[in-house]
């Protein structure tokens, strides 16, 4: 299953990020409107999910720290983004240096937020939201990636060819989890610290998401608070659904 899944979350995040060369008349809003929801669907699968079962299987003041780590290590690696990972566009950077740079931060995020994916930490009925959390906000990440590249005079192919390395990170970090996990037994342990700070990461994507969505003011507009909403109950209540 878990085979299936990084599939489809390659071929879904390319096809994601072809959507402006595609569709007449793409729209910034449009990328916002699923980085609304996203945010608030990945907020809610860390809050709802993955802390309470990280504070489970690991002590509870240890599984603190480390989301404490992994979310102001998300500060650091959004000096190489430029936080593309919440919907920042970077408009106004059109030098290679600084694609190649957001690419790369980009690269150690994605590959990291896969590790734990096929180890087998989680059942399936947080695995799969889990993965639709990842793609939601990759998805925008994808869209901004091809549109700087794009903007270096690229030819269409070679653009294609970035958005695919792209889309390609998160799985290939899955399948090194799965790996490493089946040829070292103490990964378990690793994963203990791994997944907080992952999880820490990931609250810090979101929270900033629902400032890069909002207004120049930071004001959240009706639409916004809809969106997050259903974002927010969509994800509090995707874990309750078990798969097998």
């Amino acid at each position: 299953m878990e085979w299936l899944l990084n599939i489809g979350l390659f071929a879904l995040t390319f096809l994601g990020g072809i959507l402006p060369l595609v569709i007449p008349h793409w729209e910034k809003k449009y990328a916002n409107n699923l980085l609304a929801f996203s945010g608030a669907f990945l907020f809610a699968i860390c809050i709802g999910h993955i802390l309470p079962e990280s504070f489970e299987k690991t002590d509870i003041h240890d599984a603190g720290i480390f989301v404490i780590i992994g979310f102001f290590l998300q500060f650091v690696l959004q000096r190489m983004t430029h936080g593309v990972e919440h919907g920042h566009d970077c408009d106004h950077h059109h030098n290679d240096t600084t694609a190649w740079s957001l690419f790369g931060g980009m690269a150690i995020h994605s590959f990291v937020e896969g590790l734990p994916l096929s180890t087998g930490y989680f059942d399936m009925g947080i695995l799969i939201p889990l993965y639709i959390a990842i793609l939601l906000h990759k998805i925008p990440s994808a869209i901004i990636i091809i549109s700087m590249f794009g903007k270096q005079g690229r030819k269409l192919q070679k653009s294609y060819l970035i958005l695919a390395m792209f889309a390609l990170i998160t799985p290939l970090g899955a399948v090194s989890g799965y790996f490493i996990h089946q040829s070292l037994p103490n990964f378990e342990n690793a994963l203990h610290w791994i997944i907080p700070i992952v999880a820490g990461s990931f609250l810090q994507i979101a929270t900033t998401i629902f400032f890069e969505t909002a207004s120049p003011h930071h004001k959240l507009s009706i639409r916004n608070w809809i969106l997050i909403i259903l974002g927010v109950l969509a994800g509090m209540t995707a874990g309750f659904f078990h798969v097998h």
